[in-house]
């Protein structure tokens, strides 16, 4: 495993301390996402992706909101062939949380448009169980998707570098832009949502899923369920270049229509990726397209970008 592997996590108990769950990790290595903020270390070119980005190596996991941090430093006096464990396990102590609660979510005033990422804002499961996705987009309208960080492709460079924007899989709900993913966010899972509106989101009991507690994103170890549930009408594509890959889903379904659909279709969105396919309506560029239901008839224009 890669120490430089990266982790979205939430506290799923109360009065958690980042400095103590992540006890291990380089504390320069442990993140918050902040919206409508910009980190003047990443205001350079070719680090357009990480702006939003900054350095949280202590205090409270704040109820509701995602982490992000890589894997457990090196011991002292490693030598240059240390091999970071494969499992990096968290333990997480206290009363879980429980009920309603609504947190603050940022929205620029205006959707985004093309590649932007303005409107990200990184979430994460506050319960020891899972989540449903489909049920948080319908319950909070200020959302229009979900994207979920897998970290499927290794660092560039090895041990430095770049991460993959392509690690990202979006979630509407169309459905997910891989298939085999289901629409459970597993505990402590933190996750990008992206919102079309001003307001709040709201957590509630409603969200809950009983024993589906079976889908993890977290580098090499993917827990997840063996198959997705109403994947008839949809097709997934996907375009690979080495490690690089770029997936699509287009679903036809009877509650979207031909135009573009919120919380049904979607953009990519989270950073410039090297290679990237997408279905193409009017100047918008798509992840997930929602149609109507299928006719012979109807045809969806793909495009293909190569980042220079």
């Amino acid at each position: 495993a890669n120490l430089h592997d990266n982790t979205y996590w939430s506290s799923p108990v109360l009065g958690s301390q980042i400095q103590t769950i992540f006890s291990g990790v380089n504390p320069s290595r442990i993140f918050e996402y902040k919206p409508g903020d910009s980190n003047p270390i990443y205001e350079i070119p070719g680090y357009e992706n990480y702006v939003h980005w900054f350095n949280k190596p202590s205090g409270a996991m704040d109820r509701g909101y995602g982490y992000a941090a890589e894997g457990p430093a090196a011991p002292v006096g490693a030598g240059d062939d240390y091999v970071s464990p494969l499992r990096h396990e968290l333990t997480f102590t206290g009363v879980p949380n429980n009920g309603t609660f609504s947190i603050n979510t940022y929205f620029k005033g205006v959707t985004d448009q093309g590649i932007e990422n303005d409107n990200f804002n990184l979430f994460g499961n506050p319960y020891p169980t899972a989540i449903n996705i489909e049920t948080f987009l319908t319950s909070n309208p200020v959302v229009s998707q979900v994207a979920i960080w897998t970290h499927g492709t290794e660092i560039s460079g090895g041990t430095g570098g770049s991460y993959t924007p392509a690690d990202y899989i979006y979630y509407t709900s169309a459905g997910p832009s891989e298939p085999g993913v289901t629409e459970n966010i597993g505990s402590a899972q933190g996750f990008m949502a992206r919102t079309i509106a001003y307001g709040n989101i709201s957590f509630n009991n409603g969200l809950k899923m009983i024993d589906a507690n079976n889908q993890f994103f977290k580098t090499e170890i993917r827990k997840k369920s063996d198959l997705a549930k109403n994947e008839e009408d949809k097709l997934w594509l996907r375009l690979k270049d080495g490690k690089e890959k770029s997936g699509i889903l287009v679903a036809y379904l009877e509650k979207a229509t031909d135009g573009l659909d919120d919380r049904y279709d979607a953009a990519g969105g989270l950073g410039e990726k090297n290679i990237s396919l997408y279905s193409q309506m009017g100047e918008s560029k798509l992840a997930i397209q929602a149609l109507g239901i299928f006719s012979p008839e109807k045809s969806v224009p793909l495009g293909i970008t190569v980042k220079e």
